[in-house]
């Protein structure tokens, strides 16, 4: 029984402490757009750690997130380095959450292992994931 119990009891550790953590990406897609010109076919990042979509290329591409609730998403563009930074919630049941971008504007993750999806409703839906570097 002792056994049993400490099977039971060493689970994964709930979202809420796995996702501080420094995730890159490696795909992303744009579907259903408004405008067919904005849609994305599913694009992973090369091997340089680029990613090039409709003739723009992003480098080193990542997501960090703090313990507390904050993060911060970077990525490198013609030499320029940009940054942006965000609010977090998670929600320990469903492995999923949402990043805010002050002061209202959030959008869904969900976590499954060392995988992140990211999924960004506007003009199209577009899908980033990341993994846990």
């Amino acid at each position: 029984l002792f056994l049993l119990s400490m099977l039971v009891s060493c689970g994964d550790d709930p979202l809420s402490e796995n996702i501080v953590a420094t995730w890159d990406l490696v795909s992303v897609q744009a579907e259903s757009c408004s405008d067919e010109e904005f849609t994305v076919p599913f694009t992973e990042v090369a091997d340089n750690n680029c990613i090039t979509v409709q003739g723009d290329t992003a480098c080193d591409f990542f997501i960090v997130f703090n313990a507390g609730g904050s993060g911060t998403l970077t990525f490198t563009t013609d030499g320029d380095t940009d940054s942006e930074d965000f609010t977090y919630t998670v929600d320990d049941d469903s492995n999923s959450g949402l990043i805010c971008d002050p002061p209202d504007e959030c959008d869904t993750f969900t976590v499954d292992g060392n995988s992140l999806s990211l999924v960004i409703l506007d003009d199209c839906i577009t899908t980033f994931i990341f993994e846990r570097s």
